[in-house]
């Protein structure tokens, strides 16, 4: 390229690069351009929201949060990484971004909000821990994605002391059962075996023991309210009236149920806030 500029091509590259005034030919490289240009209609598009193009960005970047499972932006913290992303374009750009460096503080980060309190986000405790390479991590992602999850707090009991069995042997919730995951539902085949082992191996890291499933640490009060949630619990426990529980129907409605005996406490499931119940 340099001999096709006119130049001779034992020409040093630091004066070709080098700017006109002090004898260089102002050469830039071609991913630097590229880089530019992706920089530029992201900004562009992202800033017109009602536009066609803005709205199937945003699609794309809720997406592609939800595909990271982080607690933060993916164009914000880009040194954390994210082999197991599968996009093109935004994963290059974020690169881009990595690069200079530079990041993106976007007033709409699409970050699923965190649920309760002491939760973490699976995806960035397996990248934190070191132990998992990117095979292993996009298995991880893959079998997440499967179940549709996103914190602990979706693969744990109402209480935040166990996981799920359904959850730890890889059974996924299906969509029209009481209790069933809200928003997104990605379109994730079935991983293998050997997934699942993986999977496994995140799960008793965050354990105290590996056969008991308890958590190393409990988790807190609900920080969303029940429609916030991701989660759809069946029954609820009233704070204002611990005899009462509510079962809660497919409609998102609840109906009132008195306590029958002492074992029928243990499908309870959490304190939601009681002006809810008001009345």
């Amino acid at each position: 390229m340099v001999a096709k500029c006119g130049y001779n091509q034992n020409s040093s590259l630091a004066m070709l690069f080098g700017p006109t005034q002090l004898g260089g030919a102002s050469f830039f490289r071609l991913y630097d351009l590229q880089g530019f240009g992706q920089m530029y209609y992201f900004l562009k598009h992202w800033r017109s929201p009602k536009a066609s193009p803005g709205k199937m960005l945003r699609i794309a970047v809720s997406w592609l949060q939800f595909c990271a499972g982080i607690s933060t932006s993916v164009f914000t913290d880009t040194d954390l990484p994210l082999v197991y992303l599968e996009s093109n374009y935004l994963t290059s750009l974020r690169q881009c971004l990595k690069d200079i460096p530079g990041s993106f503080h976007l007033l709409d980060d699409m970050v699923p909000p965190r649920q309760r309190a002491n939760n973490v986000y699976l995806m960035e405790i397996a990248i934190q821990c070191g132990k998992f390479g990117p095979k292993d991590l996009r298995r991880l992602n893959h079998c997440r994605l499967w179940l549709n999850v996103v914190m602990l707090a979706d693969v744990a009991n109402a209480a935040g002391t166990q996981v799920e069995d359904k959850f730890y042997f890889a059974k996924r919730i299906e969509r029209d059962e009481i209790g069933c995951r809200k928003g997104r539902q990605a379109n994730q085949f079935k991983p293998n075996e050997k997934a699942w082992k993986v999977w496994r191996r995140l799960l008793n890291k965050l354990c105290v023991t590996r056969y008991q499933r308890r958590h190393l640490r409990p988790m807190g009060q609900w920080l969303v309210p029940p429609a916030q949630m991701r989660r759809s619990w069946p029954f609820w426990i009233n704070p204002t009236h611990p005899e009462v529980l509510f079962a809660q129907h497919k409609d998102g409605t609840f109906t009132a149920h008195p306590r029958l005996m002492f074992s029928y406490d243990a499908v309870a499931s959490g304190a939601p806030d009681p002006a809810v119940f008001a009345g």
